[in-house]
C-alpha cells in the first residue's frame, strides 16, 4: 500500500468517525431521549438490545460509504498510485455491497455479544447523560475498525487486479 492510499484510509476514518459520532448521538437521543435512566439489559429500550441495530448500522455504513467514495475518487484519478482503470474492475461494486452486508452482520453480532457479556458487570441502569456519551464513543470505535478494514481490503483487491497500484 502506497502513502497516498494510507493517507486516504486515514482521512476516511477520521471523516467517518465524526459522522458516526453525530449519527450515534442522534439515534441514542431518538431511542432513549425521554428516559431518566436507561436499562442496560432485558427491556425493549435497553443498551444491550440497541447494540445489535447500532452495530449493524455503523458497520454497514462505515464499510459501504467510504468504499464507494474512494472508488469514485480512484475512477476520477484522485488517488495517487491507483490508475482510474482499477475502479472499473468487474463486479467491484457488488463485492463492496456484499462486504458491507457481511460487516453489518458481524458488527451487529459483535455488538450484542459484547453487551450481553457485560450483563452483571455493567450497572443495571445508566443515566441518560452517560448513554449520550457512551453511544457516540461506541459508534466511533466501530466506525474506525470497519472503515479501516474495508478500505484496506478494497485497496488490496484493486492492487491485486491492477499491478502497480500498490507500493
Amino acid at each position: 500500500m502506497n502513502p497516498a492510499q494510507k493517507r486516504q484510509i486515514r482521512n476516511e476514518m477520521i471523516a467517518g468517525a465524526a459522522v458516526n459520532a453525530a449519527l450515534s448521538l442522534a439515534a441514542a437521543w431518538l431511542v432513549f431521549g425521554g428516559m431518566d435512566s436507561v436499562p442496560y439489559c432485558c427491556a425493549v429500550a435497553s443498551l444491550a438490545v440497541d447494540a445489535a441495530p447500532h452495530g449493524f448500522a455503523i458497520s454497514f455504513m462505515a464499510t459501504l460509504v467510504p468504499s464507494l467514495f474512494v472508488l469514485g475518487r480512484i475512477r476520477k484519478g484522485r488517488v495517487e498510485g491507483c490508475p482510474p482503470a482499477a475502479a472499473l474492475l468487474p463486479g467491484i461494486r457488488g463485492r463492496i455491497a456484499a462486504r458491507a452486508i457481511a460487516a453489518g452482520g458481524i458488527g451487529g453480532l459483535a455488538g450484542i455479544s459484547a453487551h450481553l457479556a457485560m450483563v452483571g458487570v455493567a450497572p443495571p441502569h445508566w443515566p441518560l447523560a452517560a448513554v449520550l456519551l457512551f453511544k457516540p464513543v461506541y459508534g466511533v470505535a466501530v466506525s474506525l475498525i470497519a472503515t479501516g478494514i474495508a478500505l484496506r481490503l478494497l485497496f488490496a483487491r484493486l492492487s491485486a487486479a491492477a499491478p502497480g497500484t500498490g507500493r
